[in-house]
């Protein structure tokens, strides 16, 4: 699939995203839902986009960029998307491109997520999926303030080689919501802690 065909065929992304019941799709609607329908600042750290040429990627990717993208569109609020690989966030960028024409506020940002977070905590969601090494989930983790943040994380059960992102950072914190999606694989969630008057 060349680039043309893909920028003539983007809906088929979307429709992929909705109407496919992958294993993904409960959880970001289960969280998305937590925010009762107001506006909402969200950070996902890693861009859907990866490999948009085969036709099964969004049972891989989840789709998360989709159901965000959504969710502000219909309610208010932005979607900030950081990405370090620059095609993987151009592809992003041409998948997401009707959700922007439709007014959503949305961003894509080269860059590191650990440098980005270092001076850019204005979020109430964060979506941590941008990195495969588990001390780097770890030291993003570390940046992001719970008190106002909800943090999701994706890969939490080192389910294949080089996939346990969130392994080390439910031993340390382990305050947090477990998603079962499917026999293998995991994804947990950290609620905001509530700060004492």
């Amino acid at each position: 699939m060349n680039l043309n065909n893909i920028l003539q065929n983007t809906n088929y992304w979307y429709k992929n995203a909705f109407d496919t019941e992958h294993l993904r799709k409960p959880v970001f609607l289960d969280v998305l839902k937590q925010f009762n329908n107001q506006p909402v600042n969200i950070l996902e750290v890693g861009a859907v986009g990866e490999n948009m040429s085969d036709p099964n990627y969004i049972h891989g990717a989840g789709g998360s960029s989709f159901y965000f993208a959504e969710y502000v569109r219909q309610n208010g609020g932005s979607l900030t998307i950081v990405e370090l690989n620059p095609q993987t966030l151009k592809n992003c960028e041409i998948m997401l491109e009707d959700f922007v024409r439709a007014g959503a506020n949305i961003k894509f940002i080269c860059d590191d997520g650990i440098k980005f977070l270092k001076h850019n905590n204005d979020f109430q969601l964060v979506y941590l999926d941008g990195s495969d090494v588990e001390y780097q989930t770890f030291d993003m983790f570390q940046l992001i303030n719970r008190t106002k943040t909800k943090v999701l994380c994706d890969d939490a059960n080192g389910w294949r080689q080089g996939e346990g992102k969130c392994v080390g950072l439910r031993v340390y914190y382990q305050d947090y919501k477990l998603f079962k999606c499917g026999v293998s694989h995991e994804m947990i969630m950290y609620d905001v802690i509530p700060t004492s008057k």
